[in-house]
C-alpha cells in the first residue's frame, strides 16, 4: 500500500506589507530604480496614503504608447479591509522567492515585459496621487512636477481587476489596438 503525504503551508503577512511588496515588484521588474529610492517612495506613499496608482508605459520610437500596466489602491476599500483583517493569510503559493507576489501581478508584469522587449520599446513610469491629496503640496514635498501622460498610438484595450487577497488593489494592462 502506498503512503500518501500532503504538504500544505500558509504564510501570514500584514496587509500593508503585502501591498508594498506588490508595488515594489511592479516597479522593480519594469523600470528598476535604485532600491533605496523605490523603498522610500513606496513606503512613504503607502504609509502616508498619498500614493494612488503607478503606471508603466511602453513607448515606441515615435514617442507613442503601445502598452501600459498599472497598479492602483483604493484607500476607502483598504480602510474597510483593515477593519475586517489587518493580516492576510495565503494558503496557496504566490510568486516570488517569499511567495508574496500575487500571481496576477506577476503574470501581467511578465507579459508586459515580454511585449516591451520583443518590440524594443522603452519604458517610462508615472504615478497618481490618491483622491483628496493636494498634488501641488505633494509635488513640492517630493520635488516633482505634474507630467504629461503619453499619447497612445491607437485606442487601447484592456482592463483592471482586483486581487483576490488584496481587494483594495487592482492591477491592469492595456495595449494599443486591442
Amino acid at each position: 500500500m502506498a503512503a500518501v503525504q500532503t504538504l500544505t503551508s500558509t504564510r501570514t503577512f500584514t496587509r500593508t506589507a503585502l501591498i508594498k511588496t506588490q508595488f515594489r515588484f511592479l516597479i522593480a521588474e519594469t523600470i528598476n530604480p535604485s532600491q533605496e529610492y523605490m523603498k522610500k517612495f513606496i513606503d512613504d506613499g503607502i504609509d502616508e496614503k498619498w500614493l494612488g496608482e503607478v503606471m508603466v508605459y511602453a513607448i515606441d520610437s515615435t514617442n507613442k504608447c503601445l502598452g501600459q500596466i498599472n497598479l492602483q489602491i483604493d484607500w476607502d476599500k483598504h480602510k474597510q479591509e483593515m477593519v475586517v483583517n489587518e493580516k492576510v493569510v495565503l494558503h496557496k503559493p504566490w510568486s516570488g522567492k517569499n511567495n508574496d507576489i500575487s500571481n496576477g501581478v506577476s503574470a501581467i508584469v511578465s507579459t508586459f515585459m515580454d511585449f516591451a522587449e520583443s518590440n524594443e520599446l522603452r519604458l517610462i513610469w508615472h504615478y497618481r496621487y490618491a483622491p483628496g491629496v493636494d498634488s501641488a503640496a505633494m509635488n513640492k514635498k517630493l520635488g516633482t512636477k505634474d507630467a504629461q501622460l503619453p499619447q497612445w498610438k491607437e485606442s487601447p484595450g484592456g482592463g483592471n481587476y482586483a486581487l483576490s487577497k488584496l481587494r483594495e488593489l487592482a492591477v491592469g494592462a492595456y495595449y494599443a489596438g486591442q
